[in-house]
């Protein structure tokens, strides 16, 4: 284990967290926006940064591991999980592993819907 690298995306992650909780004031307090368009948003353009970072980090730019981390899993993962989402489908599609793609497209998103239901009706208390 490297203490750096933990350091490094806890301070990725706590910048993000940052960045998303003022996307948040910022939309409910000056428009009259959904907060989940905002949210939705913050997905496209945390993808459009993670795919912008893996190609600069994949071409002949280098980039020390500790800002690798920084970035891409402390700072777009606290902004935005989807951005690793969108990774992980990429890879695969880059991969053209099409069957395991829509498999893992279609779990994550009615599964994870199904289960935060779950998770909310197993702790909802006194209603």
């Amino acid at each position: 284990m490297n203490a750096t690298l933990f350091f490094a995306v806890a301070g990725g992650g706590a910048f993000g967290s940052i960045l998303r909780y003022a996307r948040l004031l910022f939309v409910t307090k000056n428009s009259d926006i959904p907060s989940y368009f905002a949210t939705l948003f913050v997905n496209i353009t945390g993808s459009f940064a993670a795919g912008c970072i893996v190609a600069l980090v994949s071409s002949t730019m280098s980039f020390p591991e500790p800002v690798r981390v920084f970035i891409m899993v402390g700072l777009l993962g606290s902004l935005t999980t989807f951005s690793t989402f969108s990774l992980d489908s990429y890879i695969l599609f880059k991969r053209q592993d099409f069957a395991i793609l829509a498999i893992y497209i279609g779990v994550s998103v009615i599964v994870s819907i199904c289960f935060f239901a779950l998770g909310f009706w197993v702790l909802k208390i006194g209603e």
